[in-house]
């Protein structure tokens, strides 16, 4: 029986805890039997990963980034899902089993990295929570330099706009008042006709 098949099923019958078991033993399989892949995949997404690593760190580095990267949990739901090919078929069914399957195995993955303080004790709880908090912190900081870029911008575009029209006051005086001082002082109602 293939892996959406087994997913879909315990699904159906309420077997939640037997999923997560499920995914997480497939999880471990691919770490240990697809490595490489999974370094190259985590570090196209900026996660720091590495080769010489012990698989054990890999795997938990792997969990770790499931909750905070939709982009990861994409990708490993389609490398556990690579074994499965067999659902394509003419009438579209397969193709609903397998969509299914895939959305079932996205939310297992989410829930097991968010679960995994629960399942791995305090230090990688404490670095998990200290790198989103440092991640938020990063965020905070690039939206006040953007909102200050903004509003500098603003301000200046707003300075530049009065200064031209002061410039163009100006100038519009001086002319009507070069205009006056060709007719020798203030016209008369009869020089202005």
């Amino acid at each position: 029986m293939k892996l959406s098949e087994i997913i879909i099923r315990n699904e159906k019958e309420g077997k939640v805890k037997t999923n997560h078991l499920i995914v997480r033993a497939k999880l471990r399989e691919l770490v240990q039997s697809r490595s490489e892949e999974i370094v190259d995949l985590l570090t196209s997404l900026k996660i720091k990963a590495s080769i010489v690593a012990p698989k054990a760190v890999l795997y938990s580095s792997l969990i770790k980034h499931l909750a905070l990267s939709s982009e990861l949990r994409a990708a490993v739901t389609g490398m556990l899902m690579e074994d499965s090919s067999e659902y394509l078929n003419a009438n579209g069914q397969g193709m609903t089993i397998a969509g299914a399957a895939m959305q079932a195995i996205g939310g297992i993955l989410s829930g097991i990295g968010r679960n995994q303080s629960l399942s791995t004790g305090g230090t990688m709880d404490e670095a998990t929570r200290i790198q989103m908090e440092a991640e938020r912190q990063r965020q905070r900081e690039e939206e006040e330099r953007r909102r200050r870029t903004n509003l500098a911008i603003g301000i200046t575009v707003g300075v530049l706009i009065l200064i031209g029209i002061t410039i163009a006051i100006i100038y519009a005086n001086k002319n009507k008042q070069s205009e006056i001082a060709k007719f020798g002082g203030t016209p008369s109602v009869k020089e202005l006709n």
